[in-house]
């Protein structure tokens, strides 16, 4: 049986950074429902043309005016084949989800927390990291997801 002996290291980095959409999205089985990617999924992530490593994922809350709560909210992480329209159960599923709690964003004297998920999985080409979240943000705030990754 044939095997491959060579070692598969990265050759650049495969950074992905978006927004949380503004609309919520109350399923979590991966199907966006009429609304779709752009409205209440967005695209974190693109696997490069030989593949990907994905590493972890960074979600922090963000905020335009300073001292605004966050709303609470559960926060998810999808592994998809489309990158554009509406997602179904078919070519989509649910990698993780976070319960997030309200916290004040841009505050002069607290730092917010953030989560960082550990993935460190191999993705192949034609695949896309998409996000969502429960709840629409509160005014002036949202979360912010950056992926770290590498292609082969």
């Amino acid at each position: 049986m044939p095997a491959n002996f060579q070692a598969v290291y990265g050759l650049t980095a495969n950074i992905g950074k978006a927004l949380f959409p503004t609309t919520g999205l109350v399923k979590s089985d991966g199907s966006s429902g009429a609304s779709g990617i752009g409205t209440d999924m967005s695209l974190l992530w693109t696997a490069g043309a030989n593949g990907s490593f994905l590493e972890k994922i960074r979600l922090s809350p963000v905020a335009t005016v300073a001292a605004t709560a966050t709303a609470a909210t559960v926060l998810r992480i999808y592994l998809s084949t489309v990158n554009t329209g509406v997602t179904a159960n078919t070519n989509t599923v649910l990698l993780q989800e976070i319960g997030a709690a309200a916290q004040t964003a841009a505050h002069s004297t607290n730092a917010t927390f953030f989560f960082e998920v550990p993935f460190s999985i191999k993705v192949p080409t034609a695949y896309y990291v998409l996000i969502s979240t429960h709840t629409a943000p509160a005014t002036n705030t949202n979360w912010e997801a950056i992926a770290l990754g590498m292609d082969f």
